[in-house]
């Protein structure tokens, strides 16, 4: 065998390698890639998980100040009811986030 034809037969073997390397790399990323439907629905549960917990506090804190400016009592009942929103805000949020019929 000549050296042109043993350099031709490393360079023929390179290629079909790198061809083969290249076709699973190319397997690997499409199967790592999300679909766009998946990525839509986690991004839509997490909105709503972080809503769940804003509406929570936001209203929990209202409740509170409209009970103390009507009873005249400043800071009680709004710690009370910021408390009691944020409980219901996460509860909210483990209730969206859990899988049915778990809880």
């Amino acid at each position: 065998m000549s050296e042109d034809d043993d350099l031709k037969a490393r360079g023929d073997k390179l290629a079909e390698s790198l061809k083969a390397a290249h076709a699973e790399r190319a397997r690997d990323a499409t199967s790592q890639v999300r679909k766009p439907n998946e990525t839509a629905a986690a991004m839509s549960l997490a909105l709503r998980a972080a809503s769940e917990i804003v509406a929570g506090v936001a209203v929990g804190a209202i409740l509170g100040w409209g009970v103390d400016w009507l009873f005249h009592t400043k800071p009680a009942f709004f710690i009370i009811f910021l408390i009691l929103g944020s409980a219901a805000g996460i509860w909210n949020v483990i209730r969206t986030t859990t899988p049915k019929g778990r809880v």
